[in-house]
C-alpha cells in the first residue's frame, strides 16, 4: 500500500540552507542510466533523499529562483525522452511568501513523482551509449535560456554500443581505458561530433561501478567532460 508523502520538512530544510547558486533561473536535469548491463543496483535511490541532495543548495525559500527540474533514463537509444516539473521564479511584487511557500510544495511534489518515475523503471536496455546520451543530454536536453545547468548522471559509465565496447576491450585491462584515451575520444568525435558545449553547465557523475572497470570508466568521462568545458565532479551517492 502506497503511503501518502509529506513535504513541509523538506521545506524547512531548505527553508535553512545557505547555499547559494548564482542564477535566477536554474536549470537541472537527473539521469539514471537503465542499461542491463550495469554492474550493481544501488540501494539509496530515494526518491525524497535524490529531491533533497539536488534541490537543498537553492535555498528555495529565501531566494527568488526559478526552476526547471527534469528526469530522464537513458540506455540503447541515444534519444532520451525527457520530464519536466516547473517552478517558476519568484517576484515579491506579484506573489507573497505563502503563495510562494505553496508553489514549491506544488514543485516538489511533481519532482518527487518524476524521479519515482525513473527509479522503478527496470535495467532491461541491452546497450550503454553512454556518449551518445551525454551529448544529447548536454545539447539538447538543457534549457537554452537558463543561465545556470546542472546536471546530475546515475550510472556504472562504461560504454557498450556498436561505437565501442569497455566490456570486451577492457575487462581484463581497465586501466587501458585511460591509456587509450585519445583513441577513444576519436571513435566517439568520428561517430558524432561534440558540438559548442553550453555555458555555466555542471555535471555530477555519480559512479554505480563498484569495480575496478567501472572506476576507470568514471574517470574517463571526467577527463572528457572537463576538456569540452563542463565543471565535472564524481560522487559515489547522492
Amino acid at each position: 500500500m502506497k503511503t501518502k508523502t509529506s513535504f513541509p520538512s523538506i521545506i524547512m530544510v531548505i527553508m535553512f540552507l545557505p547555499q547559494v547558486i548564482l542564477a535566477q533561473i536554474v536549470d537541472i536535469l537527473l539521469v539514471k542510466d537503465t542499461s542491463s548491463s550495469t554492474l550493481i543496483e544501488a540501494p539509496n535511490f530515494s526518491g525524497k533523499k535524490v529531491l533533497l541532495s539536488i534541490i537543498k543548495p537553492l535555498d528555495l525559500m529565501n531566494s527568488k529562483y526559478g526552476v526547471s527540474f527534469t528526469v530522464c533514463t537513458t540506455g540503447e537509444t541515444g534519444n532520451p525522452e525527457y520530464f519536466t516539473a516547473e517552478l517558476k521564479p519568484y517576484n515579491s511584487w506579484k506573489t507573497s511568501k505563502l503563495d510562494r511557500y505553496k508553489d514549491i510544495k506544488v514543485f516538489l511534489s511533481k519532482s518527487l513523482n518524476l524521479i519515482t518515475k525513473i527509479s522503478e523503471k527496470k535495467n532491461e536496455e541491452r546497450a550503454s551509449n553512454i556518449y551518445r546520451n551525454i551529448h544529447h543530454i548536454v545539447h539538447t536536453g538543457l534549457k537554452s535560456k537558463a543561465e545556470k545547468r546542472y546536471v546530475v548522471i546515475w550510472s556504472d559509465f562504461i560504454e557498450s554500443s556498436g561505437v565501442d565496447n569497455w566490456y570486451t576491450n577492457y575487462r581484463n585491462n581497465p586501466s587501458d581505458i585511460l591509456t587509450n584515451y585519445d583513441k577513444i575520444v576519436e571513435k566517439f568525435e568520428t561517430d558524432l561530433a561534440w558540438s559548442k558545449t553550453p555555458e555555466n553547465t555542471e555535471i555530477c557523475l555519480i559512479s554505480r561501478g563498484y569495480t575496478e572497470i567501472g572506476i576507470m570508466a568514471t574517470r574517463w568521462w571526467k577527463k572528457y567532460l572537463i576538456s569540452k568545458g563542463i565543471n565535472t565532479e564524481i560522487k559515489a551517492s547522492f
